[in-house]
């Protein structure tokens, strides 16, 4: 896998544990580039503090945007992977699916995408057909790119 073209996006999160353990993850998975999109509460006030000063000791980057929109509109990417819950109109995910620039998004508050989130910005996926929580199929699907 070449993680430069995939770039892990961890949208609408509050909680400062959860947005270190996605960081934690993504980077442990080796991507020198994690996103965060619409950051709030105790994660915004706390959170963005600490996920720099991991990101520095693992020589990786930070970025901070507003919201998806901007994330689109900044990052670019040729494909948009939207990590669902099983059914609901997402699709199995497969690696055949990461094509050029891809983000992958999860949800940080482990809620559904609002329609207008995702609706012509990409595609519904998940890895697993439970509901094993967004972290679980996030972990999931980086480790299927891993072994792809």
């Amino acid at each position: 896998m070449h993680t430069a073209e995939v770039i892990p996006v961890i949208h609408n999160v509050s909680s400062v544990p959860k947005m270190l353990e996605y960081a934690r993850i993504a980077i442990g998975y080796g991507f020198k580039t994690v996103a965060y999109s619409r950051v709030f509460g105790a994660a915004a006030q706390q959170g963005i503090g600490e996920v720099f000063k991991m990101s520095l000791r693992h020589n990786a980057s930070i970025i901070i945007l507003p919201d998806i929109s901007d994330v689109m509109d900044l990052l670019r990417p040729d494909t948009a992977l939207f990590i669902s819950r099983p059914g609901k109109g997402s699709v199995r995910f497969s690696a055949d699916l990461v094509k050029g620039r891809t983000i992958i998004v999860v949800n940080g508050s482990d809620l559904p995408f609002v329609e207008e989130e995702v609706r012509g910005r990409g595609l519904l996926v998940h890895v697993e057909d439970v509901d094993i929580g967004s972290l679980g199929q996030f972990v999931l699907l980086l480790n299927g790119l891993r072994n792809r």
